[in-house]
């Protein structure tokens, strides 16, 4: 893309016409730099949008089925495959715990004997060994009424009341 030199032009428009060249392309570089630019902000935007549209569906579906529950405290749809109901046998369901004994005497103990015969079929029982077991009981919860005998007597000085 020249433009013919004429023999009467001088060297300054040469050189305006070379700056102007150089301007073009580096508009152009600019141009093309912002167009790139302008592209991805486009498609951050169509995401975000995107994104807007979900989430504005979620809430509305989250609106609707709070208001039409089919059953109280409704947990959404059933499980395929639900785990068995119940405790596991034996010692496949964690750690047995165990309570301390009371520190102390206990404050009343009663005996439970053997019974003289099982109490299923009617056989006579053996004796293998005595256990214990404690029951703690809390106290009842009744008021607790404070009667405070205070003294009141008046200063002779200036006659207040103390």
């Amino acid at each position: 893309m020249g433009i013919p030199a004429d023999d009467t032009s001088s060297g300054a428009e040469a050189n305006s016409y070379k700056e102007l060249v150089n301007e073009i392309a580096s508009l152009r570089e600019l141009l093309e730099r912002n167009t790139a630019e302008l592209t991805k902000l486009n498609e951050r935007l169509a995401r975000r949008d995107a994104r807007i549209v979900e989430l504005e569906r979620l809430l509305q579906e989250s609106r609707r089925s709070g208001k039409r529950q089919a059953a109280p405290f409704s947990k959404g749809d059933p499980k395929e495959e639900p785990a068995r109901p119940g405790r596991r046998s034996g010692d496949a369901h964690g750690r047995h715990g165990h309570r301390m004994a009371p520190v102390g005497t206990p404050d009343r103990t009663i005996d439970v004997p053997l019974p003289a015969c099982c109490p299923d079929c009617g056989g006579k029982v053996e004796h293998e060994r005595t256990a214990d077991q404690f029951q703690v009981e809390l106290p009842e919860m009744r008021p607790v009424t404070t009667k405070f005998t205070l003294g009141v007597g008046r200063c002779r000085k200036c006659g207040r009341r103390v």
